[in-house]
This record gives structure tokens, C-alpha cells and sequence, in this order.
């Protein structure tokens, strides 16, 4: 009898973009990585260890933390990371703290990111068109439009 395969969820939603920083006067490429899920007591933060080498861009999600000011507040956990100087083509791998990890490749040109999946036990889905990441927080007073 074949094993049966494990259901996979979508648990984490991540934005890549471009981006200029105001008050480091740079461009840089803006990942923020948000969980599906919302909390309704505290907007809590990933904790994340980002690595680059090698054209090789590695995020370990390590777990959530409570907020510094425990202010209530409605929504997913985040984490706002930015990576200077990254152009070309990066394997991407993003590990969850179970060990499951997912793989892509990212393309940043000056035209703007392409992504392209490896479809195999996906737990993250990927985003780099603002208006597609607009288009989900529509509801939500507390993203900036």
C-alpha cells in the first residue's frame, strides 16, 4: 500500500520587492514575511535568521516573540527584512523550526522579481506584485495603503 501523502498548509505569506529606504537613502530588496494565521491578542514577530551566500538566500523561521509593547492588537506575525546589494539569480530556501523547508528561485533585475516555485510540500506562498499584496490586506485597517 503507497503511503499517504501529508496534507500540507499554506502558513506563511511572503512580499519581495524592491524598495528604497528613507532613512538609509538606498535601494535594497524588502522581504516581509507574514503568517496566514491572525493572532487577536498581540501582533507578535517572526523570529528569523536570514543568511546570504553564495546566491543562496536562507531564512530560518526560529518561532514567534511577543511584542516589546503588549499594546492589543489584531493580526498576523511579521518580520520586515531588508537585503542590499542582491541582483541576479538566488536559490531561496525557507525552513520552518520541524525542518520542512521550501525552495524557489528569485530573479531581481531592475525590471522587478520573478519567482518560480518548486511545487513539492509548499507551507509558504510567494508574492512580489504590490497590487496582489494590497489586494489581500484590503480589509485590514492596519496595513498602510
Amino acid at each position: 500500500m503507497p503511503a499517504k501523502k501529508k496534507k500540507v498548509t499554506i502558513e506563511y505569506r511572503l512580499f519581495i520587492s524592491p524598495y528604497y529606504n528613507e532613512m538609509r537613502k538606498k535601494e535594497t530588496t524588502l522581504f516581509l514575511l507574514e503568517t496566514i494565521k491572525e493572532f487577536s491578542t498581540f501582533r507578535y514577530s517572526i523570529v528569523l535568521k536570514e543568511t546570504v551566500k553564495n546566491k543562496t538566500i536562507r531564512m530560518d523561521i526560529l518561532g514567534l516573540k511577543t511584542p516589546e509593547v503588549t499594546m492589543p492588537a489584531f493580526g498576523p506575525a511579521r518580520k520586515h527584512i531588508e537585503i542590499d546589494d542582491i541582483h541576479g539569480s538566488y536559490d531561496v530556501v525557507v525552513a520552518k523550526l520541524d525542518g520542512a523547508e521550501n525552495h524557489f528561485s528569485l530573479k531581481i533585475t531592475k525590471k522587478g522579481i520573478t519567482v518560480k516555485f518548486h511545487p513539492a510540500g509548499k507551507f509558504i506562498t510567494v508574492f512580489t506584485d504590490p497590487e496582489e499584496w494590497k489586494s489581500i490586506h484590503t480589509n485590514r485597517p492596519d496595513i498602510k495603503q
